[in-house]
């Protein structure tokens, strides 16, 4: 009668419900595991961390956003952004995953425009990205995100942290002819 099965367990459920759940006998299970955190998550946790540290205020944003939050608002066309689609949103707020955690940030400080400034957020999560050669058309991607909203454009403030996190991460600066680092690139103003 249930409409909700969706896995093997709903129906292990079901049984337990009506067998009765004090009727079943507790017992030790024939091996045993060691649970460890998935890497990258204790990698994430603790880059959150050490971003907290400096200054940064954590923001938690929705992971579902419009068309016009990915596109149009960050002057990017819908056609050139690798966006996985709702077949049916059911608000226009909800219309496709996001590709990139700027959006949700951006929004999160038009929210919050009267607290004093200055206002720095980060978050790292997961934006999803249209991928035709995984087995659901789609792949995770964890990425980190930063905004500093000051009346001054403070940008050793948002080079300071980059330089923070590629500490942490091991990543060198990148001079001469080195394949692997990061550098700083000059550009026109614009959201690219």
């Amino acid at each position: 009668t249930r409409h909700d099965v969706m896995h093997a367990c709903d129906i292990y459920e079901d049984v337990a419900i009506a067998y009765g759940y004090n009727n079943i006998k507790k017992s030790l299970p024939a091996f045993m595991h060691i649970a460890k955190q998935f890497p990258l998550n204790k990698l994430t946790e603790q880059l959150r961390e050490q971003v907290a540290q400096a200054g940064f205020t954590e923001a938690i944003t929705f992971t579902l956003c419009s068309r016009d939050d990915i596109a149009r608002k960050l002057n990017k066309s819908i056609d050139s952004i690798a966006a996985v689609h709702i077949a049916n949103p059911k608000t226009l707020e909800f219309q496709v995953v996001r590709t990139t955690l700027l959006s949700g940030l951006l929004k999160t400080l038009v929210a919050n425009r009267k607290m004093p400034l200055p206002l720095k957020l980060f978050e790292i999560s997961d934006v999803v990205v249209a991928d035709d050669d995984t087995e659901v058309g789609a792949r995770n991607e964890r990425r980190l995100c930063a905004v500093n909203c000051n009346k001054t454009a403070g940008f050793e403030v948002v080079h300071g942290l980059l330089d923070r996190v590629m500490q942490l991460l091991d990543v060198p600066w990148k001079t001469g002819n080195q394949k692997h680092g990061y550098y700083l690139q000059a550009t026109d103003g614009r959201l690219m």
